[in-house]
């Protein structure tokens, strides 16, 4: 007797879960349109500024150099250099 009386109260506390667990988790679809956005307004000081911090050892510059060159974007496309930098960026626990 005294669980069905407690089922009204786990049913309240499930759906406010769920509901607060929806809401902070990220749109893959508006994550990916913001890389791609992001890569389209790159200009070549942005391409110099992001080199030289993912030389220095930048994580994220180094992800972010590494879709540059997946995409071609200011620089040919170069299989070898996306992946050596996701590779740099990887080993430093940068996940996207």
């Amino acid at each position: 007797m005294r669980l069905r009386a407690l089922l009204p109260f786990f049913a309240f506390w499930f759906l406010a879960v769920s509901t607060l667990s929806a809401q902070h988790s990220p749109d893959p679809t508006q994550a990916r349109l913001a890389a791609v956005a992001h890569l389209a307004a790159l200009t070549h000081s942005d391409f110099k500024t992001l080199s030289a911090q993912a030389q220095s050892g930048d994580p994220e510059a180094q992800y972010w150099l590494a879709r540059v060159y997946e995409q071609g974007r200011l620089v040919p496309k170069d299989s070898m250099q996306f992946e050596s930098w996701l590779f740099k960026s990887a080993e430093q626990g940068y996940a996207r």
